[in-house]
Parts: C-alpha cells; structure tokens; sequence
C-alpha cells in the first residue's frame, strides 16, 4: 500500500506501519529497506509535515537512529540527514 497511486492507501499504510515499528522488530524494519524503500523516500520529502512525518520517521527507524535522535531530525525536517543515515 506504500505503494501505491492512493494518497490514501499510503496515508492508511504509514498511520499502521508507524506503530508496528515502534518496537523495531528487525524482521519488519528489514523488509520495509528492501520492499518500501524508495516510496518512504519519495513520501519523506513531501513538503507537508503531516503527510511526510510517518515515513521520515520509519526511514530513521530504518537506519536506526535513536528514537529522541530521530524525533528532533524530525521536528526540525531534516530529511536529508535522516536519508543519509540509510547509508
């Protein structure tokens, strides 16, 4: 649903995908690096907070930065550098 062409079907996916990953279970933060990469990058760099924050979030999840770490990056929209973290 990451995906998809659906505002909404993305919208949908993040709010339920924000929450499994809140316990980083490594399995689940593998498969959305290699199945949802490049959508959460586009979806990232969305220039509305309240539609980008979910998959910056997930993308820093991703990487593995530090849930305080990775909530200011955030809140001071620092999408390149939470990007850059996936490298």
């Amino acid at each position: 649903m990451l995906s998809s062409g659906s505002w909404t079907d993305r919208n949908k996916a993040g709010f339920l995908l924000d929450e499994l990953s809140k316990r980083r279970d490594a399995k689940l933060l593998s498969q959305l690096h290699s199945q949802a990469l490049d959508s959460l990058i586009e979806m990232a760099r969305w220039r509305s907070r309240g539609h980008a924050d979910f998959a910056r979030i997930l993308l820093g999840r991703i990487a593995g930065i530090e849930e305080t770490r990775l909530q200011q990056l955030v809140d001071a929209g620092q999408v390149d550098q939470i990007i850059q973290a996936l490298k």
